[in-house]
C-alpha cells in the first residue's frame, strides 16, 4: 500500500513539474517570436524608409537645373513638421510613399504607419549650428549630425504587431519601425588638378599631342594633391600619352588616369601614377549639372567715352559702382571697344555690399592698381582677340591683402568670380545701343603675360559668406570662369558635355563638337611670383591653360581645364584651399 501511495504521488508531481515547464517554455517560445517579430518588422521598416528618402530626394534632384534647391521651386516639396501619407498627394514626398508602400509599408493599412518630413538648408526645422569646421555653420536636419545639406527628407515608417507573451501581461500589442534621412550633400573630391580632354582632343594652347591631358618641358614642375587625367592615351612611346614630362620637369601628386592611359616618363611623377581605373564620375567635369553662373540684371547702364575710365590717385582712387559698362564714340555711338583704366580705381557695391559689373568689350587695367572689391564680374566679348589686357606693373588685386611674406590668405569676405564670355551669355542684359556692334563681341582669350612686374591677388566665392547671393554658393570658390560655350567641345546648358544632340556615333569620349567659329578657348597665365589666385580656375574641357615664364607660381589653387601646359621653367605649386571645390550628391545622412 505505501509502495503505491508513494508512486502515485511521483506520478503526480512530475505531472505538474512537466505542465509548469511546459508553460514557462511556451511563454519563452512567446517572447522569442515577439523579439523575432519586431526585429523583422524593424529590419523591413529601415530598407523601406532607407528606399523611400533615397526616391524622394533623387526626384527633387531631378527636377532642379542647378545646385540650388529651395521649398516650393522646380517641384521641390517641403514638410515643416512629418506628414502622414494619407495626406500627401503628387510630388517628390508621394515618391517617398510610393516606395515605402512597395516594400511594405502604407499608411491604409490601419495597423501602419508612414510620415515625410522635409526642408530645405535655409528653412524650418533645418538646424545651423557650428560643428567645429573652422567657424562656419554647418546646416542639417534634426535628426542627422553635422553633414552639411541642401535639401532633406526623413521618412518615418512603423507596424503595430500582436503580442504572444507580452499578452500574458496586458500588452497585446506593439510598435516596430524604423527612420532614414537622405539629403543632396556636399562632398570634396580628393583633387586639386582636372585635366579633363579624352584621347581623341588635341590642346588649344601649349605645346602636346593628341591626347595629352597635362604637358610639362624643360625643368618645369608641377606640385599638386591629387591630379586627375582623363585621357586613356598610351602613345606607344611617343609623345602622345596622357601626361608627358621631358627635361628636368617633375610632376608630383597623386596621378590617376582613366582606362589604360599612362605617361611618357613615369619616373618623373612622384608618386608614379596609377591607371586602370574605369570610366568613373572623377573623369566627368566636376562642375557637371551647376549649369553656369547666372547673369547679373536689372543694371544701370554706362556709356564711357571712347572706352576710357578716369583713374586717380592710388592711395585715393575713384570708386566705380555696379553698372554695365560700355564704350561710345563722341557722337554716342557703342564702338565695342575695351574698358580702359586711366589710373588707379576700384569698383565696389554700395557699403561693400555685393556689387555686379559688366564689361561689354573686355578689360585693360593699363599699368594701374585696380582693386575689386566683392562682386560678380562679367567680361562680355571682345574685337580685339583679347578679353583681359594687363600690361607690365598692372595690380589686380581685391580686399584681403597678402601676408608680409607674399603669400595668400584666405578671404572672410563674399569673394569674386570673373566670368569671360561673348555679349551672347544666357540671360545676359545687353544695353540697347550695343545693338549694332554686339555680333562682332566674340570670345576673347584670356591672356596675361607682362613678366614679373605682373601682380595678381584675388579670391574666389566663398559660400559661408551671407552677402554671397544664392545663386552663385553652388559655384564657390571658384575665381575666373570661362564660359562653357568657349569651347572646343560642346556643352549641355545643365554643364554636362553633349554627345546626344549631334546623331549616332557620339559618345562621351567622342563627344559634340563646338562648330562657333568665334571660340577662343585659350588661358594664358604668365609664370609671376606674384600671381596669387585663391580659390578656382574653371575651364571646359575642350579648352585649355598654359603657364609661361621663368618663375614659381605658389597659391591655394585648384585647376579644372581640358589641358594644362608648362614650359620656360616655372613651377606651379598648387596648395591646399580652405574651402576647396565640393560636388553635391545624394546619400543617407541617416
Amino acid at each position: 500500500m505505501r509502495q503505491a501511495f508513494s508512486r502515485s504521488n511521483q506520478r503526480g508531481q512530475v505531472l505538474i513539474m512537466v505542465t509548469v515547464a511546459l508553460v514557462l517554455m511556451c511563454g519563452m517560445l512567446g517572447l522569442v517570436v515577439d523579439l523575432g517579430w519586431s526585429y523583422f518588422t524593424r529590419k523591413s521598416a529601415q530598407l523601406a524608409v532607407d528606399s523611400a528618402a533615397l526616391a524622394a530626394v533623387k526626384m527633387a534632384r531631378n527636377s532642379v537645373p542647378t545646385d540650388i534647391m529651395s521649398c516650393g521651386v522646380n517641384n521641390v516639396s517641403c514638410a515643416a513638421t512629418p506628414q502622414d501619407c494619407s495626406a500627401i498627394s503628387g510630388g517628390n514626398l508621394q515618391s517617398a510613399c510610393i516606395y515605402a508602400a512597395s516594400a511594405g509599408f502604407s499608411s491604409s493599412d490601419v495597423m501602419q504607419t508612414v510620415t515625410v518630413q522635409a526642408s530645405d538648408d535655409l528653412t524650418s526645422p533645418t538646424v545651423a549650428e557650428n560643428c567645429g569646421q573652422g567657424g562656419a555653420l554647418v546646416r542639417h536636419p534634426p535628426t542627422a549630425g553635422c553633414v552639411n545639406t541642401f535639401y532633406w527628407v526623413t521618412v518615418r515608417a512603423s507596424r503595430r504587431i500582436p503580442q504572444l507573451f507580452s499578452a500574458i501581461l496586458g500588452n497585446t500589442e506593439m510598435t516596430s519601425g524604423a527612420r532614414a534621412t537622405a539629403a543632396v550633400a556636399d562632398y570634396v573630391p580628393n583633387a586639386t588638378l582636372w585635366a579633363l580632354n579624352r584621347q581623341n582632343e588635341v590642346p588649344v594652347v601649349g605645346n602636346g599631342g593628341r591626347g595629352n591631358d597635362i604637358y610639362v618641358w624643360g625643368n618645369s614642375e608641377i606640385h599638386a594633391g591629387g591630379i586627375v587625367l582623363a585621357s586613356n592615351s598610351t602613345g606607344a612611346g611617343s609623345l602622345d600619352e596622357a601626361g608627358v614630362v621631358g627635361g628636368t620637369g617633375l610632376v608630383s601628386g597623386d596621378t590617376v588616369i582613366r582606362g589604360e592611359g599612362w605617361v611618357s616618363d613615369p619616373s618623373k611623377f612622384d608618386p608614379p601614377p596609377v591607371n586602370g581605373f574605369a570610366d568613373l564620375p572623377i573623369f566627368d567635369d566636376p562642375m557637371r549639372g551647376k549649369g553656369q553662373p547666372p547673369a547679373p540684371t536689372g543694371l544701370p547702364e554706362v556709356a564711357v567715352l571712347n572706352g576710357s575710365l578716369s583713374g586717380g590717385n592710388c592711395s585715393n582712387p575713384p570708386v566705380y559702382a555696379p553698372a554695365s559698362y560700355y564704350a561710345v564714340n563722341s557722337s554716342g555711338v557703342a564702338t565695342g571697344a575695351p574698358i580702359t583704366l586711366g589710373g588707379c580705381a576700384k569698383f565696389s557695391g554700395s557699403a561693400g555690399s555685393f556689387g555686379d559689373f559688366v564689361f561689354f568689350g573686355g578689360l585693360n587695367l593699363g599699368s594701374n592698381t585696380v582693386t575689386f572689391s566683392p562682386g560678380r564680374y562679367f567680361l562680355a566679348g571682345t574685337r580685339t582677340g583679347t578679353i583681359l589686357s594687363l600690361p607690365n606693373n598692372a595690380v589686380m588685386q581685391d580686399n584681403t591683402p597678402l601676408t608680409a611674406g607674399g603669400d595668400s590668405v584666405p578671404n572672410t569676405d563674399a569673394g569674386e568670380i570673373f566670368v569671360f564670355t561673348d555679349a551672347n551669355y544666357p540671360g545676359l542684359q545687353v544695353p540697347g545701343l550695343l545693338a549694332p556692334v554686339r555680333a562682332a563681341l566674340d570670345f576673347g582669350e584670356i591672356y596675361t603675360q607682362s613678366g614679373n612686374k605682373f601682380e595678381m591677388n584675388l579670391h574666389g566665392l566663398n559660400s559661408e559668406n551671407g552677402a554671397l547671393p544664392n545663386e552663385l554658393k553652388t559655384f564657390a570658390p571658384t575665381v575666373f570662369w570661362q564660359d562653357q560655350r568657349n569651347s572646343t567641345v560642346k556643352y549641355n546648358s545643365d554643364g554636362s558635355v553633349d554627345y546626344v544632340t549631334c546623331g549616332s556615333g557620339h559618345s562621351i569620349d567622342n563627344p559634340c563638337t563646338n562648330n562657333d567659329p568665334t571660340v577662343k578657348p585659350g588661358m594664358i597665365l604668365q609664370a609671376s611670383p606674384k600671381l596669387q589666385l585663391y580659390g578656382l580656375i574653371y575651364q571646359p574641357r575642350g579648352a585649355g591653360i598654359e603657364f609661361q615664364g621663368n618663375a614659381h607660381i605658389r597659391s591655394p589653387l585648384q585647376v579644372v581645364t581640358g589641358s594644362v601646359s608648362l614650359q620656360g621653367g616655372n613651377t606651379l605649386e598648387m596648395q591646399q584651399l580652405s574651402n576647396p571645390l565640393r560636388r553635391r550628391i545624394i546619400a543617407l545622412v541617416e
